[in-house]
């Protein structure tokens, strides 16, 4: 079964200026990510990639866990943030340089999602991305989108605006040890998945 899509106007409307919350939990989590990475000897883009996934979605926690009209929800590894009852939102990183495929690996759980089909346990919402592409130096963020797809079909875009100044979030993960110990483990982990796979490849 799929779902109704909502409308670029309708989101934009609903979301009001709670649509720069998204992009803040995007720019914390790259700037958190650069600066856990930079002690690490090498990593690829897809590492610090998921890092970034990874604390945009412990910084949407913060973010949305209490807010008036919004609950968060774990499946496995994915968070997904609902929106009065309407929306549901999950980040990705664009593949490309321009455009607005994303980078994913082709799970049944992917695939459902793009095709607008509800989730195990979620209810029949709009599914959005939260999208963003680093600068040429994969520091920060340079641009970043709500997106609207269906079955890999580009339907509409928002721009989440930066604010162009220091974010004061509820919390950040520089703030949590526990946090920060278990994202550095994992981003170990896949430094170290990432080296068996070259390995293997040459």
């Amino acid at each position: 079964m799929t779902t109704t899509l909502l409308s670029h106007d309708a989101v934009e409307e609903l979301l009001g200026e709670d649509i720069r919350l998204f992009r803040d939990c995007l720019d914390v989590a790259a700037a958190s990510a650069h600066k856990q990475l930079a002690g690490e000897a090498a990593f690829g883009s897809r590492t610090k990639a998921s890092a970034i996934i990874d604390l945009a979605q412990a910084h949407a926690l913060a973010v949305f866990g209490s807010r008036a009209g919004y609950r968060t929800r774990r499946v496995r590894d994915l968070l997904v943030v609902e929106a009065h009852d309407q929306v549901a939102v999950r980040f990705g990183k664009f593949a490309d340089r321009t455009g607005f495929r994303f980078s994913r690996n082709d799970t049944r759980q992917t695939k459902d999602w793009e095709a607008q089909r509800p989730l195990d346990g979620f209810p029949q919402v709009t599914n959005l991305y939260a999208g963003y592409r680093l600068d040429e130096f994969e520091r920060e963020i340079q641009e970043a989108d709500l997106v609207c797809m269906k079955d890999d079909r580009h339907m509409w875009h928002l721009p989440l605006p930066a604010r162009g100044e220091v974010i004061d979030l509820p919390r950040t993960l520089d703030q949590d040890a526990e946090a920060v110990t278990a994202t550095r483990t994992a981003l170990r982990s896949t430094l170290k998945e990432d080296a068996a796979a070259g390995d293997s490849s040459e």
